[in-house]
C-alpha cells in the first residue's frame, strides 16, 4: 500500500473533505493518506532535522495531532510520497499584475525571460515553504501543489478578467507567453525528487488564472470549528475541489489509486 503524506496549511481542509468523500465511495483502497495541517504563519517555524519535520510550537503540534490522527511531527521515512499544499503556486500569474483595478496602469506587463527566471529563482530559494518542500524532497518524492488559485469571484480576479476581455488578444497572448516562460524555468529545477503540478484545468476559468467560484462556495474550516468560511473568502476551496484535486494528483502510476 502506498503511504501518502499531505502537508500544508488551512487549504488542506478541502483535501481532507475530498479524501473522505473518495473513501466513502471505496476509491482509495490502495493508498494510506495522512494529513498534517496548521496555519501558514505557524508552519513557518517548522524545520527538518534528522529526517523529521517538527516544531517547538505547541499549538502547531496540536494542529498536527488533530489533522493527522494523533501525530505531532512528520517522520519523513514513514511515507513513500509527499504532496505540499501551501504557499503561492509558482504557476500562478496573479502576483505578476501591476497596479490596482481602478488605475489606468493596471496590467500584466510583458516580462523578459531573465526577469521571470529571477522571480522563479527567488521563490525557489527564499520562500520558506519552498525551502521546506526542497528539504523533504531530499528524502522522498515530493510534489509541490501550492495553495489554490483565488476564486474568479474575488474583486481583483474579476477586474483582471474584465481587463483581459476588453483588450482584444494582447493580454491573453502575454498570459500564454508568460506561462510558457515559467514552465521552462520550472522544468530546469524539476529534476530530482521535487516536482510541481498545476491545478486541474477543469477547476479553473478559461484563462487558467483563477478557480471557478463553484469550487470555492461553501468552503469549511475543518481544522477548527468545521463551520463555513465567510462569503467574502475567495481563497479557500470546498469538498468538491478537494475531491477533484485528489483524483488528479494521485491518479498516477506512482500512487496507484484505485479510481
Amino acid at each position: 500500500m502506498k503511504r501518502i503524506c499531505i502537508f500544508g496549511n488551512s487549504h488542506v481542509s478541502a483535501i481532507s473533505q475530498g479524501v473522505e468523500a473518495l473513501k466513502a465511495k471505496g476509491l482509495l483502497e490502495k493508498v494510506d493518506i495522512t494529513m498534517f495541517a496548521s496555519s501558514s504563519d505557524s508552519i513557518r517555524n517548522c524545520e527538518v532535522k534528522n529526517g523529521v519535520v517538527s516544531t517547538p510550537d505547541k499549538s502547531v503540534q496540536r494542529s498536527f495531532e488533530r489533522s493527522s490522527g494523533g501525530l505531532s511531527e512528520i517522520k519523513i521515512e514513514d511515507y513513500d510520497e509527499f504532496f505540499i499544499h501551501m504557499g503561492v503556486p509558482l504557476s500562478s500569474l496573479h502576483q505578476l499584475w501591476i497596479g490596482e483595478p481602478e488605475s489606468p496602469y493596471f496590467d500584466l506587463p510583458q516580462h523578459s525571460e531573465g526577469l521571470i527566471s529571477e522571480i522563479v529563482n527567488d521563490m525557489m530559494t527564499k520562500r520558506w515553504h519552498m525551502k521546506l518542500a526542497h528539504e523533504i524532497s531530499m528524502k522522498r518524492p515530493t510534489t509541490f501543489v501550492g495553495a489554490p488559485y483565488k476564486s474568479e469571484a474575488d474583486p481583483r480576479s474579476k477586474a483582471i478578467l474584465e481587463k483581459i476581455k476588453g483588450s482584444d488578444t494582447d493580454i491573453a497572448q502575454r498570459i500564454i507567453h508568460t506561462r510558457q516562460m515559467i514552465d521552462q524555468c520550472l522544468q530546469s529545477v524539476n529534476g530530482g525528487q521535487l516536482t510541481f503540478k498545476y491545478p486541474p484545468s477543469n477547476l479553473l476559468e478559461k484563462y487558467r488564472l483563477f478557480t471557478k467560484h463553484e469550487y470555492c462556495r461553501g468552503s469549511r474550516r475543518a481544522l477548527s470549528s468545521n463551520t463555513e468560511h465567510q462569503e467574502d473568502d475567495f481563497s479557500h476551496m470546498n469538498a468538491a475541489y478537494g475531491e477533484a484535486l485528489v483524483r488528479n494528483f494521485m491518479v498516477r502510476e506512482s500512487a496507484t489509486v484505485n479510481v
